[in-house]
């Protein structure tokens, strides 16, 4: 009764599922779920020979494998079921190795504060005023940030933010307080609600504050208009063709003309006016003492 015990618990954890008949290895694929099938692809030359020989369909997958100097994460949606979570280690990780179960934006930034990762992502069709709040409330925590999501009209939020560079589109709540609270070297903001006076405010907070930008970029709800942007603000107008060059996080860039204003400490920053194939509601400027 021993022996027939032990030899059954022997046939069981060897069992050889490519010796049976061609129909039963089909249906028995079919119940492995995809991970699996992709790890015993890489059993042997043999395994992965039949695997592509049956070629279950299935839901379309898509695995991709991306090198990047920092860890980062990425928080995406869609109306099409595409892709739920994108996970990117700078460790070597193994098929199988990294397990990381997400049930909702709150466990996503749970995990994410938890990590400390220096790149953070959100890229959302749709979201809640309460998943934004959470979800902004976290950002402080990451060097670069790349934040799309349209939120509702009366939503409202004390951003705070000191890395290195902030993006941020369809950013119809970003206001001239949120602004104000920014301390970082890279700013980017499209779509916002800011107008030529909330811009002006800001240009004077800037020259008596010590803040750290090396450009600022904002699509402002309405034209650019110089005479009410530089309103009791001293400046000067630039027209030597000269040009000057200027590295932001992004890329390297030439700036000739505009206008000059300079800080309380001797910090000075170009206003530009020429901007080839950009509306003109889009407001620049480069901190040279940064760049």
């Amino acid at each position: 009764m021993s022996s027939t015990s032990s030899s059954t618990s022997f046939q069981m954890d060897q069992f050889t599922l490519f010796r049976l008949p061609t129909v039963a290895i089909s249906e028995i694929m079919k119940m492995f779920p995809l991970l699996e099938i992709t790890m015993l692809s890489m059993c042997s030359k043999r395994s992965c020979g039949w695997i592509k020989a049956f070629r279950i369909r299935r839901n379309d997958l898509a695995i991709i494998v991306e090198l990047d100097e920092e860890e980062s994460v990425s928080v995406l949606n869609s109306e099409e079921e595409k892709v739920k979570f994108i996970i990117k280690s700078s460790k070597s990780v193994g098929i199988g190795d990294l397990v990381c179960p997400m049930e909702s934006q709150v466990s996503i930034m749970e995990w994410v504060t938890k990590k400390r990762l220096k790149q953070y992502i959100i890229w959302l069709d749709e979201i809640s005023d309460t998943a934004a709040e959470y979800l902004l409330s976290k950002i402080n925590l990451s060097k670069r940030v790349f934040i799309k999501f349209k939120a509702s009209s009366s939503f409202k939020t004390n951003l705070k933010f000191e890395g290195w560079s902030l993006v941020l589109y369809q950013s119809n709540w970003f206001s001239l307080d949120n602004l104000l609270s920014i301390k970082h070297s890279v700013l980017y903001v499209a779509e916002s609600k800011l107008t030529n006076m909330d811009m002006n405010l800001f240009l004077k907070h800037w020259i008596s504050s010590d803040l750290k930008f090396r450009s600022v970029s904002i699509v402002l709800r309405e034209e650019v208009r110089y005479d009410d942007l530089l309103n009791g603000i001293p400046f000067e107008e630039l027209t030597d063709p000269v040009q000057r060059f200027c590295y932001t996080d992004f890329h390297p860039t030439t700036v000739s003309g505009g206008y000059d204003i300079k800080r309380n400490d001797g910090v000075t920053a170009t206003i530009v006016t020429e901007r080839p194939h950009t509306r003109n509601e889009y407001f620049l400027m480069y901190v040279w003492d940064q760049c």
